[in-house]
């Protein structure tokens, strides 16, 4: 199974690397890019472009290597790349005057650094021994780990829908304000940037609960499993209300630190107040973020694929496009607040479904 996934990452991998490449410039149009940003897009995603196989499988085989019992190599492989991303950068862009170029450049020689840590771990397993022929793609373990890895590409691929239509409506209804088309779309990139760490530490929190919920669901220790599944919601919530709080109240010091300047009062003004808006709900949004993982966990996908096709699909989307009709610009993050919310709902009402469920079991 590990040796497929593996090809399948590295296959996959350079497949969307050669498709971005190919069409490069209509799915940057796609994603809303505005005249003034596309040759710096272009030239930033021309390059990146080479590091997509190289991400796709340290972020793939990452998750084998913490099963092996080797979370500390495995975060080791990801921080090496990081720092040494945080090296190049300056050196590239200023030391040896490559602009964005060298930025991009640092990134995909820091992808390549980590995919090599990763890929070196093979000869390692503690687990099991790898041959030639495990890394023969077979059709059965394809299938399998595409039927369990069908919700996250469900949430993924719809987060993608989801930035497609919001950042071509920040740029329409951008032009009709006094922002632009290109300082809501700056703004919102940012504050989608910040976001990550509310989600980093969430996805921490996920990855470190779903082998517990899955083991004792197995075992069919639903006791374990509620309690596990308690404590990690109640993490959750404490960790999304200490986040709320940083983005609610020091919103300008956080998007600050991403390289704007107080005199940029225009951007600043929009930023702080997207921020504010769109990660209203934060509070609330680790609830619904660790169902979508925990049913898969326990053999229901078919639950956390609903959970993110609704949030993003059937409620996200529509109102990206309705909201805005009503409220110009904040209507993108009235979208989201309402979304968020309505998807809080969804995720509580297939909980308590499921705990019910578990106590009839466990009777």
């Amino acid at each position: 199974m590990a040796g497929t996934a593996a090809v399948m990452l590295v296959i996959s991998g350079v497949i969307i690397s050669s498709l971005v490449r190919i069409f490069l410039e209509p799915l940057l149009i796609l994603f809303g890019t505005t005249d003034n940003i596309m040759p710096y897009a272009a030239e930033y995603a021309r390059i990146t472009s080479f590091g997509i196989p190289f991400l796709r499988f340290s972020t793939g085989i990452n998750p084998l290597i913490r099963a092996d019992r080797s979370p500390g190599y495995s975060m080791a492989a990801v921080i090496s790349g990081a720092m040494l991303n945080l090296i190049l950068d300056p050196i590239f862009i200023f030391v040896l005057d490559l602009g964005i170029k060298g930025a991009a450049w640092a990134t995909v020689i820091s992808q390549l650094l980590s995919a090599l840590m990763m890929a070196v771990y093979f000869a390692h397993f503690k687990s099991v021994r790898y041959e030639l022929s495990d890394f023969i793609s077979i059709w059965k373990e394809m299938g399998y780990i595409c039927k369990l890895g069908f919700n996250a590409f469900i949430f993924q691929f719809s987060n993608l829908l989801v930035q497609i239509v919001m950042n071509n409506t920040l740029r329409a209804y951008g032009e009709k304000s006094i922002y632009g088309g290109d300082t809501p779309i700056a703004a919102a990139g940012i504050v989608m940037k910040t976001s990550v760490i509310f989600f980093a530490m969430i996805n921490g929190l996920i990855n470190g609960a779903q082998p517990i919920c899955s083991y004792n669901y197995g075992a069919e220790k639903y006791d374990r499993v509620r309690d596990a599944i308690r404590l990690f919601m109640k993490s959750a919530i404490i960790i999304s209300a200490i986040m709320w709080i940083l983005f609610e109240f020091f919103p300008k010091p956080l998007i600050s630190l991403f390289g704007s300047t107080s005199d940029d009062e225009l951007y600043l003004g929009f930023a702080v107040s997207f921020m504010r808006k769109y990660l209203f709900f934060t509070f609330i949004n680790g609830v619904q973020i660790c169902s979508v993982t925990f049913f898969p966990a326990i053999e229901k996908a078919s639950k956390g694929t609903i959970l993110s096709f609704t949030k993003q699909l059937v409620f996200r989307v529509p109102l990206l496009l309705i909201m805005p009709l009503f409220f110009g610009l904040d209507g993108v993050m009235y979208a989201q607040m309402m979304s968020d919310l309505l998807s809080f709902s969804l995720a509580v009402v297939l909980l308590k479904d499921e705990f019910r469920k578990m106590s009839k079991h466990a009777l």
